[in-house]
């Protein structure tokens, strides 16, 4: 799952639809204020040939992680990022 504050878009992880490779991908276009959860730790060599890790998935509330719902992150993220 990613929450790029930096190009305006939200990706949320389905399963059996390529979201792994869909996510490294955009992982390279991540700002250091952006959402990356993390993957498994052989995809995460891969993200790491780009110079991408997993940031700001962790915080004292919550944590945020891959096939979460799309209710799930709009009640974390809030309304407004949610619909911007």
């Amino acid at each position: 799952m990613i929450v790029s504050h930096r190009h305006k878009f939200i990706f949320l992880k389905a399963k059996k639809t390529a979201g792994t490779s869909i996510e490294i991908s955009l992982s390279r276009y991540c700002g250091d204020k952006d959402i990356i959860t993390p993957i498994s730790p052989k995809d995460e060599l891969i993200r790491k040939s780009i110079n991408k890790f997993p940031q700001n998935h962790q915080c004292q509330t919550h944590q945020y992680y891959n096939h979460m719902s799309a209710a799930e992150v709009k009640g974390l993220i809030g309304e407004q990022i949610w619909n911007s």
